[in-house]
């Protein structure tokens, strides 16, 4: 398959920091034409991007955690879903949903009071700052429990953006390109999960 054609296919893997970024397209774009099961195309596309799948797990003795993934594109959906069930006992310790767009995640918000969200933030209709604003605007007038995290996932890269996203009432900014090391960091530090890894993982 041609490398165009498999940029078509999967416009929004963007890991222009990565040598890499072709192999992982040109992957995905053949995993996606084949693959019956989204966990079996997300596990595949991760090991093409070159995430470590090292054996880890959660610790399943606090309460289950509510986590709210937010992105228009499914593949991306799938990559931050793959990074959760790459983790062997994450069901048990996180209960997830999706949104498609800043609307249905203020909807499910309102109704599911998620402890996190994983907030894209370039969406149609509402987009992931002004859904995060809204969030934020709602909570001073009638305070919930729990206060959302809300962490933005974006290809921003310039620190005036990632503060003009603080400002908007992010907890925190993933980049599109983040490492599994950074995504479990942040689950460690926001939900308040205690995070067991094997001799070689990075964590």
């Amino acid at each position: 398959m041609g490398t165009e054609k498999a940029k078509l296919l999967c416009p929004k893997l963007t890991w222009e920091s990565r040598p890499a970024k072709e192999k992982v397209c040109n992957g995905a774009a053949k995993i996606l034409q084949s693959a019956d099961h989204p966990i079996d195309l997300v596990s595949q596309v991760l090991d093409l991007a070159g995430f470590e799948l090292d054996l880890i797990s959660l610790d399943s003795s606090k309460a289950r955690k509510r986590l709210l993934i937010v992105d228009d594109e499914w593949i991306n959906r799938q990559i931050l879903v793959g990074q959760l069930t790459s983790l062997p006992n994450a069901e048990e310790v996180i209960e997830w949903r999706e949104a498609e767009n800043g609307q249905e995640a203020l909807a499910l918000w309102r109704k599911w009071k998620p402890h996190l969200i994983l907030m894209d933030i370039s969406m149609p209709l509402l987009n992931g700052d002004e859904a995060t604003r809204q969030i934020r605007l709602e909570q001073e007038r009638d305070p919930v429990d729990p206060s959302p995290i809300i962490i933005a996932v974006t290809g921003m890269t310039k620190d005036n953006e990632h503060q003009a996203l603080r400002v908007a009432g992010c907890d925190a900014v993933l980049s599109k390109s983040f490492q599994k090391n950074e995504f479990v960091a942040l689950m460690k530090e926001h939900l308040g999960l205690q995070v067991h890894a094997g001799e070689s993982a990075e964590v």
